[in-house]
Parts: structure tokens; sequence; C-alpha cells
């Protein structure tokens, strides 16, 4: 079992261990994707507002795209 980031979040290394899972999200639109992952890691987005996370977790039932603060 992975590591909890909390009872709402997990990790963003448990989301690319479960096989397929990042892939099936990935493979929607590759070039928005990559591009939704690099903005999100990169110091252009800024610091997220409270309740907003970052791409270090994944809010439970969502996709990881989801925090990328870009709508696609």
């Amino acid at each position: 079992m992975g590591r909890l980031a909390g009872p709402e979040e997990e990790f963003y290394i448990n989301y690319f261990q479960e096989p397929g899972r990042a892939e099936r999200e990935a493979e929607i639109d590759v070039r928005s994707w990559l591009l939704g992952f690099y903005v999100a890691a990169s110091a252009d987005r800024g610091r997220p507002t409270s309740g907003e996370g970052t791409i270090a977790t994944v809010a439970r039932g969502t996709m990881l795209k989801d925090r990328s603060g870009m709508s696609t």
C-alpha cells in the first residue's frame, strides 16, 4: 500500500506506480497533458493558493492534470 499524503490526497509517486493509471490519462491528449504537467512543476505557475494543492499530490478520484492549473 502506498503512503498517504492525507485522507483526501495521495503522493504523485503512487499515481505513477499504479500500472496504466498515468497512461490512461495522458493518452487522452498527450501534448496537453505534458504541457500541463511541466507548467505545474515550473516556477511559472507561482505558489498555490490555500486549498489549491500542488503537483506533488493528487486528490483522490481526480487526475493529475487537474493540478496543472490549465483548462483543457
